[in-house]
This record gives C-alpha cells, sequence and structure tokens, in this order.
C-alpha cells in the first residue's frame, strides 16, 4: 500500500494552520482544505490555542465544497480557560472537537 492509498478517507485529529495570531504555519486553512480534499482525505480538525475554529472551518469547508475541515476549541486562556458558556457557543458554532486546556495547564 503506498502513502497516496493510505491518505485516502483519512481523517487527520490535530493540525494547526494559519490565521493564528502567534504561530506562523506552512499553510493557511484554506490551503489544507485544498490539500487534504485532493488527497482524497475524509477530514481534517484543525485547532488553534488562542480562538475556537468552528467559524473559520464553515467558511472554508464553503469554499472548497466539502465539509473537509472540522472546527475545535481548546480550553485555554486566550477563550477564558474552563469555560462552559464558550463550549456551548462553539459547539452552537459547529465545534466537533473540544480539547482540554494545552498551553495554558498548570
Amino acid at each position: 500500500m503506498t502513502i497516496e492509498q493510505l491518505m485516502i478517507d483519512a481523517i487527520d485529529m490535530h493540525v494547526h494552520c494559519a490565521p493564528d495570531p502567534f504561530g506562523h504555519w506552512r499553510v493557511d486553512a484554506l490551503q489544507l482544505a485544498q490539500q487534504a480534499k485532493e488527497a482524497g482525505m475524509k477530514a481534517v480538525v484543525i485547532k488553534s490555542h488562542y480562538f475556537g475554529t468552528a467559524p473559520l472551518a464553515w467558511m472554508v469547508n464553503r469554499v472548497v465544497n466539502s465539509p473537509i475541515l472540522v472546527g475545535s476549541l481548546a480550553l485555554d486562556k486566550g477563550v477564558g480557560g474552563l469555560n462552559p458558556d464558550v463550549v456551548e457557543v462553539q459547539i452552537r458554532a459547529g465545534a466537533k472537537v473540544i480539547w482540554m486546556p494545552t498551553t495554558s495547564a498548570a
């Protein structure tokens, strides 16, 4: 089996991409979605330590005409830490993955 074949219907559970207020990533969300779609992947969960990515995933998915990106939320200081209100808002915005605190965890 080739790498190309392994990518078909694969799901990547943790990818950082631009825009990001503090990170400098190789690709932005649109480029990531286009590359994943071209490779035949099923989905890519995009993650930021500073904001919920559900609205970004929604917009990019409309542009590429595919539900390839999945929004998530990391409960770090940038979103108020362990904040049930922001979790509810992000779920309503389409987030499918909620991460416990990472960069701001004690």
